[in-house]
């Protein structure tokens, strides 16, 4: 009878944990970095400060946060996720940045260069190159797989207006990117 009873009682909590009204859980997100950091979560855009935690209710399978990017728009952060708890902590980045040395062969300027947001140049991930110039102060990248393209002004004009290549190698010994825009 005692057994009966047991076996009873654990059916009805499964089925009680299983119900409908418990498919929700919830998840915390952690700022453990040095900057703010926004993200998408869940289909919504959220920001956290610094040491700020934020608490959603979720159903299960729910993506991990997206898009984390710091308060410049530098993605210098990365995300942990503890998977007894399924929390997410966001600490600043373990990849080393690369300096990054560019250089501009070409007789006009090249303006609003970018590798997605992987750019740190004075608190922007965008850099502008002078024509026939060199730059490579405060200038780094948090990636060794760049994809650099050219974005677009608030008008819609891309400078120069016509292709131009980039080219580019990693130096391992020094930990630099050298960039050549031709």
């Amino acid at each position: 009878m005692k057994k009966l009873l047991l076996t009873l009682s654990i059916i009805f909590l499964l089925v009680v944990s299983c119900s409908e009204d418990n498919k929700y859980y919830s998840v915390s997100i952690t700022n453990n970095s040095t900057r703010n950091v926004s993200y998408t979560y869940n289909g919504i855009s959220d920001t956290l400060e610094v040491s700020q935690t934020k608490k959603y209710e979720v159903v299960a399978y729910t993506q991990s946060p997206q898009n984390l990017l710091d308060q410049n728009g530098i993605a210098s952060v990365e995300l942990t996720y503890n998977g007894i708890t399924g929390d997410y902590t966001i600490i600043d980045s373990s990849f080393v940045p690369l300096k990054l040395n560019v250089m501009n062969t070409l007789p006009v300027d090249v303006k609003r260069i970018k590798a997605n947001n992987y750019i740190s140049h004075n608190n922007t991930y965008l850099i502008n190159v002078p024509k026939d110039s060199n730059i490579s102060d405060n200038l780094y990248i948090y990636t060794n797989n760049p994809n650099f393209t050219l974005e677009a002004d608030s008008d819609g004009r891309v400078e120069p207006s016509y292709p131009i290549i980039f080219d580019w190698k990693i130096i391992n010994n020094d930990n630099e990117i050298f960039l050549t825009i031709r």
